[in-house]
């Protein structure tokens, strides 16, 4: 299957569905990761192979002022829509967000996936970045085994423009956040998703 994972900044992939992702790669699934803002971003290659990612793009907005930007936020989402055609869409909860590129970004890719049809069809999930998220209500728990958890933390350390105590902390986060969720789905490590769906019964194929 086509996955595609859009987030606001070089590191939110990587800690919101990042082991998820490391899963599907192994599986064998195509998978394209997306960031929005241009923050950060020379070391999202080396983060992303640590998961097995080749195929990525960056869209090149500015940093925290993409609120300013929807139309060509949308438009620049949708080009990407158009050329890879994915059938699964992960991306950030796009309410309540404490980031605004985090919100801007859920909602411009939430609306894009509805306009190609991603959404009747229950196949857009919205992940959670640790503390940024308020009231994030997950529907899906998946279970991360130890080698791809490893992948997720090791990506998180491979983003060397980040000053070492900043991963640190991040890796830290990310860890404890993936422990608690694996204790509330009897699991080591987890990540959750909430799943869109505007129908109040539909299947999910993830």
């Amino acid at each position: 299957m086509r996955i595609l994972s859009v987030a606001a900044h070089s590191d939110d992939n990587q800690i919101g569905c990042g082991g998820i992702l490391s899963q599907l790669v192994a599986r064998g699934d195509e998978v394209k990761a997306v960031f929005t803002s241009v923050y950060e971003k020379e070391s999202i290659p080396s983060s992303l192979s640590v998961l097995g990612i080749s195929d990525f793009e960056v869209l090149d907005l500015e940093f925290e002022r993409q609120h300013r930007q929807p139309e060509i936020l949308i438009k620049r989402v949708d080009e990407v829509f158009e050329a890879f055609k994915p059938e699964i869409v992960f991306t950030h909860w796009p309410e309540g967000d404490l980031m605004i590129d985090h919100s801007v970004t859920g909602q411009a890719v939430r609306d894009v996936s509805v306009s190609h049809g991603l959404g009747w069809q229950g196949r857009i999930y919205f992940f959670e970045i640790n503390q940024c998220c308020q009231g994030f209500q997950p529907d899906i728990y998946i279970h991360v085994d130890k080698e791809h958890w490893s992948k997720k933390l090791n990506s998180i350390k491979a983003l060397s423009t980040y000053t070492r105590r900043h991963r640190e902390l991040m890796i830290e986060a990310a860890d404890t956040k993936g422990r608690m969720r694996g204790l509330e789905c009897g699991a080591d490590y987890a990540e959750c998703l909430a799943r869109f769906s505007p129908r109040p019964f539909s299947i999910s194929i993830l």
